[in-house]
């Protein structure tokens, strides 16, 4: 589903947890292309999630010192609750947790869910030995 808020807008940081770096290597911008606008990166897997007036709650242990930055979008999926899949608007974190606004009904979240941060939603047209065109 849709996010209840505007997520056409995205930014990376090399901060964030698992960003792609650049290497100095022909073709080493790829990978970060790849992360970036395609694939998007940092999937980790959700311990707990809740939803109490309009706001989603987010509990996760891997990577718990790096939560997604406030105004980052990340995809989730897996949550039995449709309303909460998809891209999501951060707009608050700390350790180990992560909110966004929802219009899912109150209560505790069901499902193998899990999150990354989202891509800008490109998708990779060509790819060869060290080269790749995007759309």
């Amino acid at each position: 589903m849709a996010s209840v808020v505007d997520t056409s807008v995205k930014h990376f940081l090399s901060t964030m947890y698992g960003a792609p770096a650049i290497t100095n290597a022909p073709g080493g911008m790829v990978g970060l292309l790849d992360a970036c606008l395609v694939t998007g990166f940092g999937l980790r897997a959700v311990t707990s999630a809740t939803v109490a007036g309009g706001v989603a709650t987010v509990n996760f242990a891997v990577g718990a010192a790096q939560p997604p930055v406030v105004e980052s979008v990340v995809l989730l999926s897996g949550a039995g609750t449709s309303a909460l899949n998809g891209e999501q608007r951060v707009t608050a974190s700390g350790s180990g947790f992560f909110r966004f606004n929802t219009n899912a009904a109150d209560g505790p979240v069901s499902g193998m869910m899990e999150f990354k941060t989202a891509s800008l939603g490109w998708s990779k047209v060509f790819s060869g030995t060290n080269l790749a065109a995007y759309k």
